[in-house]
């Protein structure tokens, strides 16, 4: 399904960046029974409706052979790759490990550091972990209406 996911992400990213660069692809999924291809844009200036409806057109190639849903990552926006993690230091941020560190599975607190090796938190809790990032399955940003 990586491989399959892969394909995909690249075939979009492609078609995208031809006619409009100025539209991030931040993230590929393929989800449930149907293999929905639920694609994440950014864009400078945000992203509405008509941003999502046209990229949807954009990519009619996969549309042939997928259903696709195309949207904004939100304000708790997921954290994939490394130049995600790198614009989200001083966010709070939830990370839900492969394999639970300390005996813990979910890790909460504000991003200090990332690289392509490892995630750096200081935790709600107080302390500070560093995280491999192999360890992490999935992680988001958390949004906090207070400081937002």
């Amino acid at each position: 399904m990586q491989q399959m996911t892969s394909a995909i992400q690249d075939q979009i990213e492609a078609a995208i960046a031809g006619s409009r660069p100025d539209v991030e692809i931040w993230d590929v999924r393929i989800v449930g029974p149907e293999r929905l291809v639920r694609v994440l844009i950014e864009h400078p200036d945000g992203v509405d409706l008509a941003l999502c409806e046209e990229v949807a057109r954009l990519l009619a190639d996969v549309r042939e052979r997928h259903p696709i849903e195309v949207s904004s990552p939100g304000i708790e926006r997921p954290l994939v790759r490394t130049s995600h993690f790198e614009r989200s230091i001083g966010e709070t941020v939830q990370v839900r490990l492969r394999t639970p560190l300390e005996g813990r599975k979910n890790l909460r607190g504000c991003l200090l550091a990332a690289d392509d090796a490892v995630v750096r938190l200081a935790l709600e809790e107080g302390g500070e972990v560093t995280i491999d990032r192999a360890a992490v399955g999935t992680s988001n940003i958390v949004w906090n209406p207070v400081t937002s």
